[in-house]
This record gives C-alpha cells, sequence and structure tokens, in this order.
C-alpha cells in the first residue's frame, strides 16, 4: 500500500507542477501584452510628438525663409536708393 501511496503523491506531485507551470506561464504572458500595450503607447505618444515638432521646424524654417528674403530685399533697396543719390560737392 506504500507503494500505491507513493504513486498517487507523486501524481498529485505532477498536476502541481504543471497547474503552476500554467499559472506562471499565463501571468508571463499576460504581463507581456500589457508591457507590449504600453510600449505601442508610448510608440504612438512618441509619433505625435515627432510629427509636432516636425510642423513647429516647417513653420520655422519658413519664417526665416520669409525674413532672409524680406531682408534682402530691404538691402537691395537701400542700394539702389544710394546708387541713385546725387552727391552734392562741398568746397573749402
Amino acid at each position: 500500500m506504500d507503494i500505491i501511496k507513493l504513486s498517487q503523491v507523486n501524481d498529485i506531485l505532477f498536476s502541481l507542477t504543471l497547474y503552476i507551470c500554467f499559472i506562471v506561464s499565463d501571468n508571463l504572458v499576460h504581463d507581456m501584452q500589457n508591457r507590449m500595450l504600453t510600449n505601442e503607447l508610448h510608440v504612438d505618444l512618441l509619433r505625435k510628438q515627432n510629427s509636432s515638432l516636425e510642423n513647429f521646424l516647417l513653420a520655422t524654417e519658413e519664417r526665416h525663409n520669409e525674413l532672409r528674403n524680406q531682408s534682402k530685399q530691404e538691402q537691395s533697396h537701400h542700394r539702389y536708393s544710394y546708387a541713385n543719390e546725387i552727391v552734392t560737392p562741398v568746397c573749402y
């Protein structure tokens, strides 16, 4: 009878081991799914931030070009004004 009891104990231990492995595996799967979801949310947030920064950079670049062109036009206008200016000689 002792052998039968030992066999039953081994079966119970094996069943418990399988159950524990299942629970651990299931917890690992849930943990990995949660991490993947969190990572996807972070990636989405980073994409939105990147898009926002790209738009800001584009607007800044456009404004820089506008100011540069305006400055060039003003410099060209000043040069033209000086070229047409009549200089009166001063005699001492």
